[in-house]
């Protein structure tokens, strides 16, 4: 391995797909010898993505491999889709439970890195980071993510134009961090402080009032992939807004910051409810009932809050 992925290495690297089955196979070791045995596995392959090993990131073979086996990791030991046997699930656990004791925060950091030296310069790195921490998320302590460190570069992909008007998978994974970020279970008060914090509401009333998602949005030219990325995040916001309004138990003031996020979201909802595209109108119908449910007030009461141009769009 560091004969082939070190800087400076005269091997020819690995295609992409057996790059995949190597990580596979690594991660097969880390099973069993990662607990005792090769304690060093992170730092092992960490070090492969710095040519002077002073932090600075800049051998991308090390790169593109550390961030497969991160993946893979993640893929074999906390996959939620996946249907394991109870001691598999035990073992993952444990595993779990150590990764985040010992190497999680140095690893949380290399992201970091990863992103304030490639976000300008490629693509394939950014997004591959990306959708290792979309992944990673689910699982690992948000703090290490909710930071100005991390976020920042995430805002700024978040909000790149494309004034081509082609499909932008950075941007588009940059959208689904967020969406895998307000997914995380937490508890009610926890999560609409961090929605409130990240001021979703606004980075998407500028994402739909973009050129791509208005303008552009009765045309063939209509990005209907962003479309669906953006629509994903505002039902997964809406979403845990709802539940924090059907929690008997939640705080008056964090139903008091819920309420306000729902007249902040319902005119995003709606405006992707009246989406011709079938991917843009999964679940509203279910959420919108639900929104109506949970006010005290009519349906109309609820609208009225609406700009007119919102629901005569809808």
């Amino acid at each position: 391995m560091r004969r082939t992925y070190s800087a400076g290495s005269q091997e020819p690297v690995d295609t992409p797909a057996l790059q995949n089955k190597l990580a596979q196979a690594l991660t097969f070791l880390f099973i069993p010898l990662y607990k005792q045995g090769w304690e060093n596995f992170v730092d092992d392959f960490l070090s492969l993505t710095s040519s002077q090993g002073n932090g600075v990131k800049d051998n991308i073979p090390g790169i593109i491999l550390y961030l497969r086996i991160l993946s893979s990791v993640h893929d074999e030991i906390a996959d939620q889709m996946i249907a394991r046997q109870s001691d598999e699930s035990k073992r993952n656990t444990e595993l779990k439970d150590l990764f985040r004791t010992r190497d999680v925060p140095k690893v949380a950091a290399s992201w970091q890195d990863i992103l304030a030296q490639y976000k300008d310069h490629d693509d394939s790195i950014v997004e591959s980071t990306l959708k290792v921490i979309a992944k990673w998320v689910s699982w690992i302590d948000i703090g290490l993510i909710v930071q100005q460190e991390t976020l920042n570069p995430i805002f700024q992909l978040v909000a790149r134009t494309n004034p081509e008007n082609k499909e932008d998978r950075v941007r588009n994974a940059a959208i689904d961090t967020f969406t895998e970020i307000v997914a995380k279970k937490m508890k009610p008060s926890e999560k609409i402080g961090m929605i409130v914090f990240l001021d979703l509401a606004t980075v998407i009333s500028q994402l739909v009032g973009s050129r791509a998602l208005n303008e552009l949005r009765s045309t063939s030219s209509y990005d209907t992939d962003y479309a669906e990325v953006v629509a994903k995040l505002v039902n997964v916001v809406v979403g845990d807004v709802v539940k924090t309004l059907e929690d008997n138990s939640a705080e008056a003031e964090t139903r008091a910051q819920a309420e306000q996020l729902v007249q902040a979201f319902l005119p995003l909802l709606l405006r992707f409810f009246s989406d011709e595209y079938d991917e843009n109108l999964l679940n509203r119908y279910t959420f919108l009932n639900r929104l109506v449910d949970v006010f005290p007030k009519s349906a109309s009461a609820i609208t009225s809050s609406i700009p007119s141009h919102a629901l005569a769009n809808s």
